[in-house]
């Protein structure tokens, strides 16, 4: 190996594009795929709170209960 004395170390260059610009949206990390059922949990208590938070004002203009009635008879 000429130039190189036996045992040293060597380091890497620094890449060619250091110090330039980045564009958006390059470099940014990706979130998995799965990410979003971290979520599910809150949309199914929201989504549920603002069932009940509806029917607590409006007055529905059917339900189960009405329908099991008309059944019966």
């Amino acid at each position: 190996m000429r130039g190189r004395r036996a045992g040293a170390l060597s380091f890497a260059q620094a890449p060619a594009d250091r110090g330039r610009v980045i564009e958006s949206g390059e470099g940014k990390r990706r979130r998995p795929r799965w990410r979003w059922l971290l979520w599910l949990p809150l949309v199914f208590v929201v989504a549920t709170s603002l069932q009940v938070a509806l029917l607590r004002f409006v007055d529905p203009p059917f339900s189960a209960f009405m329908l099991g009635r008309q059944a019966a008879v």
